[in-house]
Order: C-alpha cells, then sequence, then structure tokens
C-alpha cells in the first residue's frame, strides 16, 4: 500500500473521488489530483504507482522424516535472502528431527513472505506376534509390532493375502495340517517380515483323550 499527500490547499480531489488530503491505495496506476487554492487558482498533478513484484513462498505440504535419516527443506533460488528458525540463511537446509521449520524470505524487490512447514519423524516398523493354539482350527494371533505400519498376514503360507488388519485378529484352518505364518508390515520408513510355523496336526486330540479318559498302549 501507498500513501500520497497533499499540501495545504483550501480543497482536494482525488480521481478516485477522495477529498481527503492523505489517500491510500492498493492498486498500479495513474492518480490524478486537483488542488484548490485560496486565490481560485488551482493546480494539477499526477502520481503514478507502480507495482513490486510480490514474494510468493511455499515450502510445501508437512513432510514424513524417517529415523536415522535427514531430509532437505528448500524454499527455492529465487530470493535475495532467507532466514531460517534454525539460523540457516541458505536456500535449502538438512534437518534429521522432528519438528516446525519456518523461513522468511525478501525478494529483490524487497518483499518479503515467509512460510512454516511441520515435519513428523517415523520409525521403520518392525512386525511381531505370538499365537494362542487351542483345541480347535481357530488359532488366534496377537500382534506385538512395532511402529505405525500397513498390515498383509498370510496364514496358510499360499502367498496370498488373508487379512489386512492390524491388531489381535484369527483364522481358521481347513485341516489339521502344518502351517507357516506370515505378517509383512510395511510404512513409509520400509517394510518387515515376521513367520511362525504352526503345527497342528494334533490339534483336538488331546481334549478328546480328555474326555474319554483313553489310554493307548503297544502291541
Amino acid at each position: 500500500t501507498a500513501s500520497v499527500e497533499a499540501s495545504p490547499f483550501v480543497g482536494v480531489l482525488w480521481s478516485n473521488g477522495s477529498d481527503e488530503p492523505v489517500i491510500s491505495v492498493s492498486e498500479a496506476g495513474e492518480y490524478n489530483v486537483v488542488f484548490f487554492g485560496q486565490n481560485g487558482c488551482n493546480v494539477y498533478d499526477t502520481l503514478t504507482v507502480s507495482s513490486l513484484p510480490a514474494a510468493v513462498l511455499n515450502l510445501g505440504a508437512d513432510r514424513i522424516l524417517c529415523s536415522g535419516s535427514s531430509i532437505e527443506l528448500s524454499a527455492g533460488n529465487n530470493f535475495n535472502t532467507y532466514d531460517w528458525s534454525t539460523g540457516d540463511t541458505t536456500s535449502t537446509i538438512s534437518i534429521s528431527e522432528a519438528g516446525a521449520y519456518s523461513v522468511s524470505v525478501v525478494n529483490s524487490s524487497g518483499c518479503s513472505a515467509s512460510d512454516v512447514v511441520n515435519v513428523l519423524m517415523i520409525e521403520a516398523p518392525v512386525a511381531s506376534f505370538t499365537t494362542i493354539l487351542d483345541n480347535t482350527l481357530t488359532v488366534t494371533f496377537i500382534d506385538a509390532t512395532t511402529g505405525p505400519a500397513v498390515y498383509s498376514w498370510d496364514f496358510d503360507s499360499d502367498g496370498d493375502e488373508d487379512l489386512a488388519l492390524n491388531g489381535t485378529v484369527s483364522f481358521t484352518y481347513p485341516s489339521r495340517a502344518e502351517y507357516t505364518a506370515t505378517l509383512i508390515v510395511t510404512n513409509l520408513c520400509g517394510a518387515d517380515t515376521f513367520t511362525v510355523d504352526l503345527d497342528l496336526r494334533n490339534v483336538g486330540f488331546d481334549g478328546v483323550n480328555a474326555a474319554l479318559q483313553l489310554n493307548v498302549f503297544p502291541n
């Protein structure tokens, strides 16, 4: 916004209709003014207001930082000065910690701008689970994975995804046999796999034996 001031005459009239001695303008262009003198003589003048290119800054969306790594934040190369919240004065900075990072810039016209970006740190996931087997073919898988992740369960070792849920889950097997249960977890920072071998060949026989009180002897 530019301000212009007229000398103290009897009256003033600007081309935008204002009769105030001081006007504020926010658009470039020519502004005409008439100064009415006490002796009937009027003075005319024209003021040209030019606009300077604004400083346009955008650090982008919030970022994800993987633990143990670093990322680069860039404010672009079209500014004269840079003032980061880290104390750096370069166009780009490298960071390895989570937090809010801001920068103020000034372009060649002296116009300034600022922006802030939030950086969130996450860990690469570590897959893990325990199992609970009873006297049925339904097995309970108790999730012990660390780190946020997308889950993919393969309960029967056929290579196909059976379930994509996190937390404690259950699966009923079709028959008494040996299986390998696999959990794959992934996020932006990596992936991990955890497997457990399951032997369900004798599932249920202990319960039958206890109920019937069977004793098996060699011939």
